[in-house]
């Protein structure tokens, strides 16, 4: 049975929390564009629904994020949540972050109201250290991570790190006008880049294969009747296939080929560029961030989820 779809694309939004904003406009420094306030509780305002890319659907599928620029001037309404990125609704959302987020690669998005940071920022703000919250959309399974030959020729894989990637560049750019700090962003998150993180050291975590990702962009590719013989066609059919469409096919795979949700089926893969090798690769030759704070915490029990019923109680 295919859960339900959130069938709304989107991809490339930004939301904003601040207890520090008082003028109902914010205005960047870059190209005078103005945001109108959203909605207030209490001393926190919320700014929603702010691009950092471009849409990325039809022929910019699959294509890696182009930075967003407002008309110079222009003043955006900032008042209404934005859709989530393409996913199934039928599994948990992750959880979000303090500032921008980066966590599932399956479902997810800014606007999940389990994870709303008014508490946080009030509280941030009470013992003296307020904080900006801010969450981003990225995109997630098929759409962030496809893998064929032609895209890693083209330089285009791992779309939905890129992602991220991009969306933290337009906060270091531009958080100052919201009253923030650009040298003081910490992206803390739970689930995959905790998994990133930890799986320097040689092991099986994440045991992150090329080969494994193009066999499942191949097999969805397969149930469209896209699996042309030339990767060309194969990749410009992907691209013509309406999107709830290709999201059906892929989380119907997803889940058959990793029950009960689909998890670890389109993960990113080394690419030579964003990933360059496998993470016990870079551990051991020492290609890595080093002199990086670090702060690690757990989650009680995260795997229930994937247990079955009789096995959580």
């Amino acid at each position: 049975m295919i859960p339900k779809l959130l069938r709304k694309a989107a991809f490339g939004l930004i939301v904003i929390s601040t207890a520090v904003a008082t003028d109902p406009i914010v205005e960047l420094e870059t190209g005078h564009v103005a945001y109108n306030k959203g909605v207030s509780s209490g001393s926190v305002e919320h700014f929603h629904n702010i691009k950092y890319a471009h849409d990325t659907s039809g022929n910019r599928g699959f294509a890696p994020p182009e930075p967003y620029h407002p008309p110079e001037g222009s003043v955006l309404d900032a008042t209404t949540p934005g859709p989530a990125c393409p996913q199934s609704k039928a599994v948990t959302p992750p959880v979000f972050a303090e500032t921008p987020d980066i966590s599932g690669l399956v479902r997810g998005s800014a606007e999940d109201p389990h994870w709303d940071p008014d508490n946080l920022i009030t509280l941030s703000t009470s013992i003296g250290k307020p904080v900006i919250y801010v969450a981003l959309n990225f995109r997630l399974t098929i759409f962030g991570y496809a893998r064929l030959p032609i895209l890693g020729d083209q330089n285009l894989l791992n779309v939905g790190m890129r992602d991220q990637r991009a969306g933290l560049q337009w906060v270091k750019d531009n958080i100052a006008a919201f009253g923030g700090d650009p040298d003081k962003i910490t992206p803390p998150s739970s689930s995959a880049p905790e998994a990133w993180s930890m799986s320097g050291p040689p092991g099986t975590a994440l045991n992150i294969t090329s080969d494994a990702s193009e066999i499942h962009t191949r097999a969805v590719a397969e149930k469209l009747e896209c699996a042309h013989e030339s990767d060309e066609d194969t990749l410009s059919c992907l691209r013509e296939i309406p999107m709830d469409k290709l999201l059906e096919v892929a989380i119907e795979y997803s889940v058959n080929h990793h029950p009960p949700m689909g998890l670890f089926t389109f993960i990113p893969s080394v690419d030579g560029d964003i990933l360059p090798d496998h993470p016990s690769v870079l551990y051991k030759s020492g290609r890595f961030s080093k002199g990086t704070p670090v702060v690690f915490g757990w989650t009680e029990d995260d795997g229930a989820m994937n247990a079955g019923p009789a096995l959580m109680f």
